[in-house]
């Protein structure tokens, strides 16, 4: 993909996306797409590749996407593209592990080969007469002017704009509280993401994996493949795995029709319920009753996901704390199933005494001559242990908080108040189109902010349906201000 330089002198460009990971390149193919006059667009991204991000950036050919093909879309006027392409790309071929029933469970680097061969190729057509111009740079700074948005870029250049789009995300993982002692350890792998993470596991031993997520069963799967001879102790503060897919693992249906009913199925279903203790009284008798019949309980769970848009806001400041507090890990496991590839691993690993899980919370350790000593207290009888480990594997998501993230152009814009951290800490406060709402409480439609950092008004904010809806849902305005110029 052609990227250019950008120097001091100012450049002037419609729309500026930061960030070009899976979000930026929704954003930037979508504006293309939908425009009615010729849009110069310029992506702000210092990775050569538009399109992959932390999600799909992987080169692990066994990390795959924990949903199948059908759910994985760009744009939602041609869901079913991505499964095509793996088909007519020799992609399954090349993967035949991939397919499952009906489904296919690709890797989650096909789907950011496809993704950014989808940037290259608007690149190349120019549609609707608009450019994309990949910037290789980051953006230091953002600054809100009367008439658009200045984009000040590391390497000193100016980006001078009618719009601007922040879709940064999957901030590194934060390290837990009782782990902070760990984290200078030599063995002490910070991000399972980062380039040669895994270079310095030992062949034989005992590692430790912190979180029991999906990217924890990533480790696992790369660990069981690679190292053998390492054994594996996963823990989390709840002991929670991922759930399996069940039947809906060999279903090919998309996901994009159901998003477009309105009212929501959940919300046409039960009216309006603005209490946690509400919905967790209905989803659990829709389940009860789908499993009597000889269902499942997924089906009751899709509906809820699939509405929380129109659910979500409705929750009051409180609940929405309380949902967060006390709901929100369980909500987690159910939503981010396991691939059923990835499900076997684990269940055999588990069935052979390679991996063990446990509800604990680390306390502290040291590192020491011998490996990484490591103390944790149960969850099921509060009892104290402590052991030796080999290598710890930190692998609880991505840190939530923008201004613990990391990136500097968050933290900036905190502090000088161009945008607002979400109070239950899921990412940074907007409207119901997107826009930024600044300290004094007023939504700047200039700059708008896309996908995970906006689950804190739309409640499902992360994977590919669910933002590329959303972000559809925003065109016609930002339309609407680009067209004032």
């Amino acid at each position: 993909m052609p990227s250019r330089p950008v120097r001091a002198t100012a450049v002037t460009a419609d729309v500026a996306i930061i960030g070009g990971g899976f979000t930026g390149a929704v954003a930037a193919l979508n504006l293309a797409d939908h425009s009615t006059r010729p849009l110069n667009i310029t992506v702000i991204e210092p990775e050569e590749k538009v399109g992959l991000g932390v999600a799909y950036g992987t080169t692990d050919p066994d990390h795959r996407l924990n949903g199948a093909s059908a759910v994985h879309l760009v744009s939602l006027s041609d869901p079913g593209h991505f499964t095509r392409w793996l088909v007519e790309s020799g992609a399954v071929d090349r993967d035949p592990a991939s397919r499952f029933g009906e489904a296919i469970f690709p890797s989650r680097s096909d789907f950011g080969a496809y993704v950014h061969g989808e940037v290259s190729t608007a690149i190349a057509d120019g549609r609707s007469g608009s450019r994309i111009t990949h910037c290789r740079d980051r953006a230091s700074n953002i600054y809100p002017v009367a008439d658009g948005v200045r984009v000040h870029l590391g390497s000193g250049g100016v980006i001078d704009s009618g719009l601007a789009v922040l879709t940064t995300s999957n901030a590194p993982p934060a390290v837990p509280a009782g782990a902070q002692s760990l984290a200078t350890a030599e063995n002490f792998v910070h991000d399972p993401w980062a380039p040669e993470a895994f270079a310095a596991l030992p062949e034989t031993g005992r590692v430790l994996i912190i979180g029991m997520g999906l990217t924890m069963a990533d480790v696992v799967v790369s660990i069981r493949r690679d190292r053998p001879n390492l054994d594996i102790v996963a823990v989390s503060r709840r002991g929670l795995l991922p759930t399996s897919r069940g039947a809906t693992a060999t279903s090919a249906v998309s996901i994009a029709d159901r998003l477009a009913v309105q009212p929501p199925t959940f919300v046409a279903r039960n009216g309006r319920i603005e209490t946690v203790r509400g919905l967790l009284r209905t989803v659990r008798g829709h389940a009860a009753k789908l499993e009597s019949e000889g269902g499942s309980w997924h089906a009751a769970f899709d509906e809820l996901r699939d509405a929380a848009n129109v659910v979500w806001p409705r929750l009051s400041r409180a609940e929405q704390a309380r949902f967060v507090r006390h709901v929100w890990p369980y909500y987690e496991v159910h939503r981010f199933r396991f691939a059923p590839q990835t499900e076997r691993v684990i269940t055999d690993a588990l069935e052979d005494g390679s991996l063990t899980v446990e509800a604990a919370r680390i306390l502290g350790g040291r590192e020491t001559t011998h490996g990484i000593e490591v103390s944790r207290r149960r969850r099921a009888d509060g009892g104290e242990v402590t052991e030796m480990f080999d290598a710890v594997v930190n692998c609880t998501g991505p840190e939530r908080k923008p201004r613990a993230s990391g990136d500097p152009l968050l933290a900036d814009l905190v502090d000088r108040g161009v945008v607002v951290p979400d109070p239950n800490q899921l990412g940074l406060i907007v409207d119901g189109l997107s826009c930024a709402i600044d300290r004094s409480g007023r939504a700047n439609p200039r700059v708008r902010i896309v996908g995970p950092l906006a689950r804190g008004y739309f409640g499902e904010c992360s994977s590919s349906p669910f933002i590329v809806t959303r972000f559809n849902e925003a065109l016609p305005s930002m339309f609407e201000v680009l067209d004032r110029e």
